[in-house]
């Protein structure tokens, strides 16, 4: 990653206004973000009501494993932020090098934590694991904290 790359000048931000770059990001490359999580997301539901899982409970097993669907998500904003976007050929490359990292914490210890979301970031984008993932989560979490 060089960091002189970046497609947005890169300072302390509010919440706010990190929101508001992800959107302008997301806007931009909404085609391959759909297809990142739609695509993957519609074949587990296949499967799942092919194994004749009730309905119900075929939509509660595809949000369980929302995290995996999210995955190449922030991998691909990570990567476009630096203008480093993958081609339609590396999309599975991506999920599968994206979906694996963190993936079991995400789905059992981690699933309902109110910050899961910025927590992946941490794990997916800055490898961060063990004591130092811990703190920079808690360095996160602060309340007014623009990291």
């Amino acid at each position: 990653m060089q960091l002189d790359r970046a497609l947005v000048p890169l300072r302390p931000r509010s919440m706010w206004a990190a929101a508001d770059v992800g959107i302008v990001l997301a806007r931009r490359h909404l085609g391959i973000l759909l297809a990142l999580y739609a695509v993957p997301a519609l074949i587990v539901a296949l499967v799942v009501w092919l194994a004749g899982v009730p309905l119900d409970w075929a939509w509660v097993i595809v949000w369980w494993l929302k995290p995996m669907f999210e995955a190449p998500l922030v991998a691909w904003i990570g990567r476009a932020m630096f203008g480093d976007a993958v081609s339609w050929r590396g999309l599975f490359a991506l999920w599968r090098h994206s979906v694996g990292k963190g993936l079991i914490g995400n789905l059992l210890i981690r699933r309902l934590h109110w910050g899961r979301g910025v927590n992946m970031c941490v794990i997916q984008l800055e490898g961060a694991s063990g004591s130092a993932r811990r703190q920079r989560e808690a360095a996160l979490a602060q309340a007014g904290h623009n990291a």
